[in-house]
C-alpha cells in the first residue's frame, strides 16, 4: 500500500512539472521600440495591460529606462500569450509622473501601441490593442 502510495504522489508530481513545463513554453518576449526621443534625459516609462478592464488603471507590467539615446528597445520576458496594449510616457524631468497643463493635456511625449490618434485624449484598448501569438514579438511605439 505503501508502494502504491509513494508511485502514485511520484506520478502526481512529474504530471504538474510536466504541465507547468509545457505552459512556459507558450510564454512569449514583447521587444517594444520607442523611436523619436528628442529629449536625452529623464526616463521612459512603459506599462503592459492584459485586459480592457485594466487599461490606464491597472498594468500588467511595467519598467522603467533612463533615456540614453534616441531610441530605446525595451523586453518583457515570459508574457502568457495573448491580447495586450501599451502605454509609454518620456518622463522628462523624472518626477515619475505625466505632467500636464492646467486643461490636462500632457506636457511629456508619450504614445501607445499601434499609434493611435490621440487628438481627442488617450485611445481606447480596441485601438491599442495587439495580439502576441508567436515567441517574439516586436511592436514599434513613436512618442
Amino acid at each position: 500500500m505503501r508502494t502504491l502510495s509513494i508511485i502514485l504522489l511520484s506520478s502526481l508530481i512529474l504530471l504538474f512539472s510536466k504541465e507547468n513545463l509545457t505552459s512556459n513554453s507558450q510564454n512569449a518576449t514583447l521587444e517594444i521600440r520607442v523611436t523619436n526621443i528628442k529629449k536625452l534625459k529623464g526616463n521612459l516609462m512603459v506599462a503592459v495591460f492584459d485586459a480592457e478592464s485594466k487599461f490606464l488603471k491597472d498594468y500588467s507590467v511595467a519598467k522603467r529606462k533612463k533615456v540614453s539615446a534616441k531610441e530605446h528597445i525595451l523586453v518583457f520576458e515570459d508574457l502568457p500569450q495573448g491580447t495586450y496594449a501599451v502605454s509609454i510616457f518620456h518622463d522628462e524631468n523624472s518626477n515619475n509622473k505625466l505632467d500636464s497643463n492646467f486643461l490636462g493635456i500632457p506636457k511629456e511625449p508619450y504614445g501607445f501601441s499601434n499609434n493611435p490618434s490621440t487628438l481627442f485624449g488617450p485611445p481606447s484598448y480596441e485601438k491599442a490593442a495587439f495580439k502576441i501569438d508567436e515567441a517574439i514579438k516586436t511592436i514599434t511605439v513613436e512618442l
